[in-house]
């Protein structure tokens, strides 16, 4: 996500990546499959919060979440 800078298209996939990611590491197969239910509001909350500048940063609530 980091990478994405403030670029609004790569920071809403980058944060759908990290979603998606949290899903399959709870190696839930349930959980997983909720992937495509979640993916469209996802994404539609991402280009609404991250689609034009300026937003709040963010990597520190991302990042506290995949904290053990």
């Amino acid at each position: 996500m980091s990478a994405a800078g403030e670029a609004g298209d790569r920071m809403i996939e980058a944060d759908l990546s990290f979603h998606r990611a949290l899903l399959l590491a709870s190696h839930n197969e349930l959980l997983a499959e909720t992937e495509s239910v979640i993916e469209a509001p996802l994404r539609m909350r991402d280009q609404l919060v991250h689609g034009r500048a300026p937003w709040k940063d963010p990597m520190p609530e991302h990042r506290a979440c995949s904290q053990p």
